[in-house]
């Protein structure tokens, strides 16, 4: 037989139980905050292509013009030809330029100089660019087809 008794000493049992387990997890918390994380995941930077510079004999454009155009080769192979309207377009470019502030905000407001952060901000403005010709491209497939012939 199930009397209150019983109900209220699971329930203070219960009570104790959880308190305990937020003081492990507040705990868990410090340690976690307190964490060197570039060294725990051993976090190197970009991949070795997505940084590499521009050979002595090219002009520097021409290797942000291939770091454009492989970019926006990439995102054709993840996706396929995308038929977007002008306004979807925009949205697409603002998350994209949203990375790229996100990315400038993390090297503002990290103690140290931190180099990655701007080279993860240089491939952020490499795939805006991508998907800022991939929107001409639309366009000139789409809205403007009767123009473009």
């Amino acid at each position: 037989m199930y009397g209150l008794e019983g109900f209220a000493h699971d329930s203070t049992d219960m009570k104790q139980h959880y308190k305990e387990k937020l003081k492990e997890q507040a705990e868990k918390i410090r340690e976690l905050k307190n964490r060197d994380w570039h060294t725990y995941f051993k976090i190197e930077g970009p991949e070795e292509d997505e940084t590499r510079q521009p050979q002595p004999d090219e002009p520097e454009e021409y290797w942000i013009f291939g770091k454009i155009l492989e970019e926006r080769k990439r995102q054709d192979k993840k996706w396929g030809k995308q038929n977007h309207s002008p306004l979807y377009w925009l949205a697409i470019l603002t998350e994209e330029i949203g990375e790229a502030n996100k990315e400038i905000v993390k090297y503002i407001s990290s103690n140290e100089v931190d180099k990655f952060r701007l080279q993860y901000y240089e491939i952020e403005l490499i795939h805006s660019a991508a998907v800022i010709f991939a929107a001409i491209d639309s366009l000139r497939r789409n809205e403007l087809k009767e123009e473009v012939k």
